[in-house]
């Protein structure tokens, strides 16, 4: 059964990835090369995660674009 309201994979990634580490999104975004404000928005859910972004990412080490996508 599929989820009504699945939750956004920029939040999944803010709350098990970046909070644990104690990752700032401006020191994070310097990774992949993306403007803060770009991550920011894509980490609380206020954007989605464009195909360029999930390149960068994946360059950035961050799983793989196909994840992303």
């Amino acid at each position: 059964m599929p989820m009504i309201d699945p939750p956004h994979p920029g939040r999944s990634v803010h709350e098990n990835c970046f909070e644990p580490l104690g990752l700032r999104v401006t020191a994070a975004a310097r990774v992949p090369g993306v403007a803060r404000h770009t991550l920011f928005q894509v980490l609380n859910g206020h954007a989605e995660i464009s195909p360029e972004m999930a390149i960068r990412s994946e360059k950035a080490g961050w799983s793989n674009a196909e994840f992303w996508l």
